[in-house]
């Protein structure tokens, strides 16, 4: 059983939530574009960073990929150290343009959930509640 810290979504959380999206070159714009629906989608106390796809982020309750059919392999690869480094962090796949086997790559390999682009922010801030356990009721 993956175990995760408890999350409070409040602005005056001792401990925010620490949210990393990440992305190849080739979709950083995205990424950037994600970081900042993240930042503007009411989530209160995250604290949320930019990488490069390839990088482990630090210690993290929320990672969330930017993946391209060309970084498929390099996305199944940081899911996989994430899964043995930070067994508790969750993650997500906001899908570029992927196919049904490449997004089952991603699922079988760790990802909890995926978006397809382009991202809807409600549905961003949907999916972010549920990957982190908790709940939509939060202000």
């Amino acid at each position: 059983m993956i175990e995760r810290r408890a999350l409070t979504l409040s602005p005056s959380s001792a401990s925010p939530i620490a949210v990393w999206v990440c992305a190849s070159d080739m979709f950083a714009s995205v990424g950037f574009e994600l970081r900042a629906a993240l930042k503007s989608c009411g989530l209160p106390g995250a604290d949320v960073q930019f990488s490069r796809l390839v990088t482990l982020p630090g210690e993290s309750d929320l990672l969330i990929q930017v993946v391209g059919a060309d970084d498929v392999h390099d996305a199944v690869s940081q899911l996989v150290e994430l899964r043995r480094h930070t067994p508790g962090c969750a993650a997500i796949a906001a899908a570029v343009d992927l196919d049904g086997p490449q997004i089952d790559r991603l699922l079988a390999a760790g990802a909890r959930d995926f978006l397809r682009s382009p991202i809807d922010p409600g549905e961003l801030r949907v999916r972010v509640l549920r990957a982190l356990g908790a709940s939509g009721a939060t202000t």
